[in-house]
């Protein structure tokens, strides 16, 4: 969607096909996102069958679950279990053959010669294998996560039959696809011992503006830290609320975004209920806004095998704001910390390092530049360059 606002710029017009919003299920929305689409950007909608819509039968809930049940520990052992050996790669895989048809008539119809597809989801990027066996169109592949070696599979259950089938099409797309592009060097290095060929990396990034609610130029009156996004069991957060508790300076923690009923119960555990502000999940601007406005932004990975590869992509709008960025994560050598050290805009910590993360939050690092090379419409040009060869 970012990338499709900023392609016209270069002289390309996109053409994108996409779930109807009234056939897709998702565990969250955000209807604001709807009005940084183009007017001037043909979309195309199709049918769906999404087996997530039953998940709520088979494990007694009534919201839909995140990709990989990321979110929280399903109860039900007979969900994972079909979610891993039933739907390969994955549980979107009901919208391909209504794609599938939709492509070839759009491609034929406005004489489009190249493709890209993007996951995940990556049963899309299976759209993309066929529509390049049928009709030899260049395909760019675009892979924001792992695939086999994303961190929840484990969670699956999964047979042999089920891990060998998910890796065949793994390495089908990874070898067929004229371009491969990836989200970090750490994906880069997990997707070569896969299929050994070129990889590009090209980063998430961050947009233009924040919200002109507040005077932002006034300080706060205690030390704000601010977190966006999803804390679960996962994240093993306890660390840092160990450091919250010997803070002698008065703090509160803002967090928008999911956070599991574990990780409340441990923020009642350490006594720091009084200085959490849960402000649950925000629309992208007021998140944009909230970040703005804090003395440091928290970033927590979850503690998942290949943590070199993973940076959240809200690294990057914390990047946008200029604002100090603490990192917890398993790999402090790792995307991140190279990231935050290129750009001198924070410090990563592994969750060992106590003193470590409770001296930045007494001395936390000044204001530094906004590295214009994550901006999206800089590496939207990047992304033309490449497909333009």
């Amino acid at each position: 969607m970012k990338m499709s606002k900023y392609l016209p710029d270069f002289g390309i017009e996109p053409i994108i096909l996409t779930v109807d919003p009234e056939k897709g299920t998702y565990p969250q929305t955000d209807p604001s996102l709807e009005k940084e689409v183009r007017d001037d950007i043909k979309v195309y909608k199709t049918d769906s069958f999404e087996p997530l819509k039953l998940y709520g039968k088979i494990a007694g809930s009534q919201r839909v679950p995140y990709g990989g049940f990321s979110n929280k520990k399903s109860n039900s052992i007979l969900a994972r279990f079909l979610r891993g050996n039933l739907f390969i790669p994955d549980a979107r895989k009901g919208w391909n053959s209504f794609a599938f048809k939709k492509a070839v008539e759009v491609i034929k119809e406005h004489s489009i010669d190249t493709i890209i597809t993007t996951g995940p989801p990556h049963s899309t990027h299976l759209i993309g294998l066929k529509l390049k066996k049928e009709l030899g169109l260049k395909w760019v592949v675009d892979l924001r996560d792992p695939w086999t070696d994303i961190y929840y599979n484990k969670e699956m259950a999964r047979t042999s039959w089920a891990k060998n089938k998910d890796l065949s099409y793994e390495k089908a797309v990874l070898s067929r696809a004229d371009i491969c592009i990836t989200a970090s060097e750490g994906f880069a290095e997990l997707f070569n011992e896969k299929v050994d060929r070129e990889y590009f990396v090209i980063t998430n990034g961050f947009d233009d503006g924040f919200e002109k609610t507040a005077d932002l130029s006034e300080p706060n009156e205690k030390l704000v830290i601010s977190y966006t996004g999803t804390i679960a069991e996962s994240y093993e957060p306890e660390v840092f609320f160990e450091v919250l508790k010997s803070l002698n300076s008065p703090f509160e923690l803002r967090i928008a975004g999911g956070v599991s009923e574990r990780v409340r119960s441990t923020i009642r555990e350490f006594g720091l209920e009084e200085s959490v502000t849960y402000l649950g999940y925000l629309p992208h601007k007021a998140a944009l806004h909230e970040m703005k406005g804090a003395d440091i932004l928290l970033l927590i990975t979850p503690k998942v095998e290949n943590a070199k590869g993973i940076i959240p992509g809200k690294l990057f709008e914390y990047l946008s704001t200029g604002n100090p960025i603490l990192a917890i994560t398993d790999d402090p050598e790792g995307d991140v910390a190279r990231i935050l050290d290129e750009n001198r805009a924070g410090q990563a910590f592994s969750r060992k390092e106590f003193k470590g993360i409770l001296n930045f939050l007494n001395r936390p690092s000044a204001a530094y530049g906004v590295p214009e090379k994550y901006h999206r419409r800089n590496l939207t040009g990047r992304f033309v360059k490449l497909i333009e060869v």
